[in-house]
Formats: structure tokens, sequence, C-alpha cells
């Protein structure tokens, strides 16, 4: 279900996008650009970035480095992807509780956007929710493959 929510809330915020660069070009050609383009610009790809992030990861596609390479399924491979999900998904947590708090200041303040007059504060607060279901997705992975090194450990198999 999260798959599909976040498929269909990232297309409909791609079609926006598409839909106000078009109009603003447009409009710019013919002397009547969209004054709140940038700005409306700014807020759907901050979203598209934060809506797709718990699919990149639930799917495992995103960008990896691997500087010391393991032989896959060994139990290196398996302890490390664990580590490095334990440790994304405290990062991930941090980043999330840093937007709610920022989320609590743009609401302090009222702040708004420019042109539209709209409030950012829920913006901000849907970004740290993002975040916060990516830190658990990062930390139910670093359990997975926990206990796929601790089944390699016993000598079971892994599924």
């Amino acid at each position: 279900m999260l798959i599909q929510f976040g498929g269909l809330l990232s297309g409909l915020l791609m079609f926006g996008l598409v839909c106000i660069t078009f109009v603003d070009v447009v409009g710019r050609k013919l002397g009547y650009p969209l004054s709140f383009a940038f700005e409306l610009t700014q807020v759907t790809v901050g979203l598209m970035f934060y809506v797709t992030l718990p699919l990149v990861t639930l799917r495992g596609e995103h960008i990896v480095v691997d500087f010391v390479p393991f032989r896959e399924g060994s139990l290196t491979d398996l302890a490390s992807h664990s580590v490095v999900h334990l440790l994304s998904a405290l990062i991930m947590s941090v980043a999330a509780v840093q937007l709610w708090q920022q989320g609590n200041t743009l609401q302090t303040y009222n702040t708004v956007l420019m042109f539209t007059r709209w409030p950012l504060a829920p913006v901000v607060f849907f970004m740290s929710a993002m975040a916060a279901v990516t830190a658990l997705i990062l930390f139910a992975l670093a359990i997975h493959y926990a206990r796929q090194t601790v089944g390699a450990i016993l000598g079971k198999s892994r599924p």
C-alpha cells in the first residue's frame, strides 16, 4: 500500500511540476509569467524527494558505494548491511527530528510562501513524517540483515 500511495503521489507531484513549468514558460513567452512558479517548484521538488525516499529505501534502489567489496551473501556482507542500515536509520531519525523542529519554528513564526501566502510548516511536517517512515524502513532492514547474519553464524539457511 505504501508503494502504491507513494507512486501515485510522486506521479501527481511530477505532473504538477510539468504543468507549472509549462504554464510558466508559455506565460513568459507571452509576457505573463507565473509569479509563484519558482516557490511552487521548490516545494514540489522537496515533496517529491521525501515522498520517494521511503519507496527507494524499501526497494533498495538507492545509490550504493561499496568501499570494501564483500562476496554477496557472505557473513561479512550480511553483517555490513545490518550495520549500514542501522546507522542510516539513526541518521534518518535525527533528520526527521530536525525537520520536525524546523516545522515547529516555521509554525511559531507563521512563515508563509512569498507569493501564494501558503504556510510552509505543514510541508516541513510532511517531510519529517516521510523521513521518519524511511528511518523505520531502514531499521526494519537492519533487523532483517541482523537475523540473516545470526542465522549464517548458527549455520541455518538464509531466507
